[in-house]
């Protein structure tokens, strides 16, 4: 089986670590990569977009505010791309203004997600995501 991959496009760091371990804690084998401002990002999505990069993402988390490039605008990257429009794309912000969600889910979006204030939750919240792209559906 091919190894499972998640983009996280992040910027805070404190939900960088929270993602991190409630991820490698369920598949210690996932493979993770980190952006923590939409240029970034978006610099890897272009890459990955002409080949030029082999991290083939089967997930993208994506923070709405972002610096240089907000996840508005990568989400219409990833989506308008013939390459990547297949990923699954969750947006995991703060936000929980229903029109932030009405865009994301304009654009593409696979899922919006509110960042829960509690690590309980948190981990229900990003466990569920997992279990909804990789579980075993036998």
């Amino acid at each position: 089986m091919a190894k499972k991959r998640i983009l996280i496009v992040e910027d805070n760091i404190g939900d960088q670590l929270l993602i991190e371990e409630i991820f490698n804690r369920r598949d210690p084998e996932l493979e993770l990569r980190f952006y923590k401002d939409g240029q970034e990002a978006l610099t890897f999505l272009e890459l990955l977009e002409k080949g030029e990069e082999e991290f083939n993402a089967d997930l993208i988390t994506l923070d709405i505010n972002l610096p240089k490039v907000d996840g508005f605008g990568l989400l219409g990257f990833i989506k308008g791309s013939a390459k990547l429009k297949a990923i699954t794309v969750a947006i995991f912000s703060t936000s929980s203004y229903y029109l932030d969600k009405r865009k994301a889910l304009d654009l593409g979006a696979d899922v919006f997600i509110t960042k829960p204030s509690s690590f309980a939750e948190y981990r229900k919240v990003l466990n569920d995501l997992y279990d909804s792209k990789f579980a075993d559906p036998s």
